[in-house]
């Protein structure tokens, strides 16, 4: 299928946050991280990255090229939001806005004697 295929499905199933400007897709979020993600033949991928493969030319077979929020909402696929990047360009992003903080503190698992893991 084609991305302007995915893209018609995407803006179905959006909704449009006013305040912020983002595109939130509503159809399935990843509950663990955050993301809105659709099914492309038979992989699961996530709709910020498509929407930044069809408006700047991110290579969704390219491991090495990220697409990166300005916004800090993880669900958001509009353009304007997004762009293309490489590891450290994501990584200094993600850094900068705290969103790795956030994600952390989100998802932290609580040590218990039987894992060993210790809280963060």
């Amino acid at each position: 299928m084609a991305l302007e295929s995915y893209i018609r499905i995407m803006k179905a199933y959006t909704k449009m946050d006013e305040a912020s400007g983002c595109w939130l897709y509503t159809k399935s979020v990843c509950p663990a991280t955050g993301y809105g993600r659709i099914q492309v033949a038979t992989k699961r991928m996530h709709v910020h990255r498509i929407s930044t493969a069809y408006h700047h030319g991110l290579d969704l077979n390219n491991s090495n090229e990220f697409a990166c929020h300005k916004c800090e909402n993880r669900n958001c696929w509009n353009p304007d939001h997004l762009y293309k990047g490489d590891n450290h360009s994501n990584q200094l992003d993600c850094s900068n806005a705290k969103t790795f903080a956030k994600y952390l503190q989100k998802n932290a698992v609580i040590g218990s004697k039987s894992n060993g893991v210790v809280a963060i």
